[in-house]
């Protein structure tokens, strides 16, 4: 559920829709994703739902954290940037949470491997490729990627009354990135697809 649906429509009703229509007894809250798929209104190509507001967010939307972040939590430099603007002040844990909680529901989160390249600093962490070229992904086997990984799930699970934590990826295996393949049945250029650079490492 993204942080969106709770500022268009209001937490209690779509909290009443949740509970008295579709008998929902766990609430996976988006409260971190750059993903348009998880936390926009509505996926390119697609329809807008029968409810909500009735436009696109294509030129509002931009990602990252709809709920504050603890900073004793975060190691990372890299954690304090990831701020959404695109709802002000809107928190989605601090919102959705306790109204949740307060009907009988389980809260849970959901967040995803995902970032955004203009994050500053966040080049130290993105794979290369085989043109010497940076992706939009981080590399699994940076060491600051696992730190920062694992300082988004302690602040989580510390810092907010969840019953689950559900972190997803959709990255491709190493088999399909060397044959060109790509989401969607699409094809891709080999040598685009992203290979693990540690470059963390050339930094320090």
């Amino acid at each position: 559920m993204a942080a969106v649906c709770f500022v268009d429509e209001g937490v209690e009703p779509v909290l009443d829709l949740l509970q008295n229509k579709g008998h929902v007894d766990t609430r996976f809250v988006a409260a971190f994703a750059y993903g348009r798929g998880i936390i926009r209104r509505k996926i390119t190509g697609q329809s807008l739902p029968n409810h909500g507001k009735q436009k696109c967010d294509t030129d509002t939307f931009h990602g990252g954290r709809y709920a504050a972040a603890h900073s004793q939590y975060f190691s990372n430099t890299l954690g304090k940037h990831f701020r959404a603007p695109d709802l002000g002040a809107f928190g989605a844990f601090e919102s959705v949470l306790p109204a949740s909680r307060k009907r009988g529901a389980q809260n849970a989160t959901w967040f995803e491997d995902a970032f955004c390249c203009n994050i500053p600093g966040v080049q130290r962490l993105e794979e290369k490729g085989c043109h010497d070229c940076d992706a939009v992904t981080l590399g699994f086997n940076n060491p600051s990627h696992h730190t920062l990984m694992l300082d988004l799930v302690e602040d989580h699970a510390r810092s907010w009354q969840l019953d689950k934590i559900m972190c997803g990826s959709e990255r491709q295996g190493a088999f399909a990135g060397a044959i060109g393949s790509a989401s969607g049945g699409q094809r891709g250029d080999p040598g685009r697809l992203w290979e693990i650079a540690e470059k963390e490492r050339t930094h320090d």
